[in-house]
């Protein structure tokens, strides 16, 4: 066995463990996204649906996914009857006392579905060159925001895993043909399709891939209908069994469905277009700089050498393929969200480790290991340095990030619990992380009401009757305010 081959076994499982560190440092207590009451809503509806047999309740909304209502689902019923047999209670979802422990019981399942595809991703490349695979793994496993959204209480973190769990099932399946790869494509496909419309675009791209499999091997048009059909049904079938509203309501649940999808794709949730901006100015934020030049590298390369024959060359055109047309897909879409982006992030950092590959690859063995090593070092140097608020830095308003922070403040006061706390905006984001009592600009309060303290994301928000506070602390990330809080009386 190579030096190098033999060192990219070993650290490949240090790169694992720190990604792990990351996944789930803080997971329960650092992060309530801003419309996570309603996902906990649906999914406990979800829940109680199933177990009273009405299927029809299972579908409220398109969010949070049928996916993470199933896995969400079943952790936090598991978590609150165990707790209730234990203290023979059951707790209320927003309790400052329980919410932490909840929050983690119904992420986790996401977490550990994340990690799985990126490890089953991981083994599948080393299979075509450890070095690529050691350098995607690393890449893709310090991606701030990659791992920001996938600990989520969201969609977008699910839906990315089993779309990539699904092309690389078909990409194994191309590489040998056994059937029983092309059907659980078409299972994670499936699985896709329940957590966001999103995942409709494999329909484009799985057909496509098996299209120029067919011409490339000269294959029969029969197998290739017959590829397309199984994947077809299985993906279908999916869809269907694990989705009970469709056992039922089969008509009506599609016709809801696609209604939510054409007002996103037509007009938006809230009319608001803000045009292809959103993206050309969130790209440089949520991907590291490092990954986005050695993309830019390795795209150079592939084009320069296109060869679909070899393996690890088609893999790559392929993941080319899929960036291209993701990319088409979410820039026709009027309401446009850099959380739609997500699923490019396993595809763009396999082409930044080509780049980085290239730009290595003629060097001798230990300069290899000391590139890797320095460039593993620096990467969970970057991803240590925005834990556990991965995401904050790409947020263009305040959707909640620190005010975990801004809570943790106020609670080590010695009178937290009898504090009245006014939190603008998006104080539901807010209120399960303070020991006292938390009000939204919303709130009905008494005519002279004063809160003890104030936090603001922006003076703005502030109306004149509280001008007469005094700002007490500052809750600062990386050298940007995220909250200030005002002592009020």
């Amino acid at each position: 066995m190579s030096p190098m081959k033999l060192y990219a076994r070993h650290l490949h499982l240090i790169i694992l463990v720190c990604l792990v560190f990351l996944l789930f440092y803080r997971l329960g207590n650092s992060m309530f996204n801003a419309d996570a009451h309603f996902w906990y809503t649906r999914t406990q509806n979800f829940t109680k649906a199933l177990i009273k047999g009405d299927f029809a309740k299972t579908y409220q909304n398109p969010k949070p996914g049928v996916t993470v209502m199933w896995l969400s689902g079943i952790f936090l019923e598991i978590f609150l009857t165990a707790y209730t047999k234990l203290y023979h209670f059951r707790p209320l979802i927003y309790t400052y006392e329980t919410f932490p422990y909840i929050d983690f019981v119904v992420k986790l399942p996401l977490v550990i579905l994340a990690f799985v595809s990126i490890l089953v991703w991981y083994r599948f490349l080393t299979k075509k060159s450890h070095l690529v695979a050691l350098l995607a793994l690393t890449f893709l496993a310090f991606q701030p925001y990659y791992i920001g959204i996938s600990r989520y209480f969201h969609g977008d973190g699910t839906l990315t895993a089993f779309m990539l769990l699904a092309v690389i099932y078909l990409w194994k399946y191309t590489d040998d043909r056994r059937s029983f790869q092309l059907i659980l494509s078409g299972i994670f496909s499936g699985l896709a399709l329940l957590t966001k419309m999103q995942g409709f675009f494999l329909f484009g791209y799985i057909p496509l891939v098996l299209l120029i499999e067919a011409i490339k091997q000269r294959r029969k048009s029969y197998l290739l209908i017959k590829d397309l059909a199984i994947w077809a049904c299985v993906t279908l079938l999916t869809f269907f069994v694990l989705f009970p509203a469709m056992w039922v309501k089969p008509l009506d649940t599609l016709k809801s469905m696609y209604a939510e999808a054409q007002v996103i794709t037509e007009e938006g949730k809230n009319g608001v277009n803000e045009g292809l901006l959103v993206y050309w100015t969130s790209i440089p934020m949520i991907f590291s700089l490092p990954s986005l030049i050695f993309f830019l590298i390795g795209t150079v390369f592939i084009v320069i050498q296109l060869r679909i024959g070899k393996s690890l060359d088609k893999v790559f055109v392929y993941s080319l393929v899929f960036i291209f047309f993701y990319l088409v897909q979410v820039l026709v879409v009027y309401q446009k969200s850099e959380r739609y982006l997500l699923p490019l992030f396993p595809f763009v950092c396999l082409i930044s480790s080509y780049g980085l590959y290239c730009a290595v690859n003629n060097l001798r063995e230990n300069a290899k290991a000391t590139i890797s090593i320095a460039f593993f070092a620096l990467s969970f140097g970057h991803a240590l340095s925005f834990s556990p608020h991965y995401t904050a830095m790409a947020e263009k308003a305040p959707w909640g990030s620190l005010y975990s922070e801004a809570a943790d403040y106020l609670n080590r006061k010695p009178n937290a619990k009898h504090l009245e706390v006014l939190a603008i905006p998006k104080e539901q984001t807010f209120k399960p992380f303070f020991k006292g009592k938390t009000y939204g600009k919303e709130d009905t309060v008494a005519k002279n009401w004063q809160p003890d303290y104030l936090i603001v994301a922006n003076k703005n928000y502030i109306s004149p009757k509280y001008l007469a506070c005094t700002v007490e602390k500052v809750i600062s990330f990386k050298g940007k305010t995220f909250w200030e809080i005002f002592r009020c009386r």
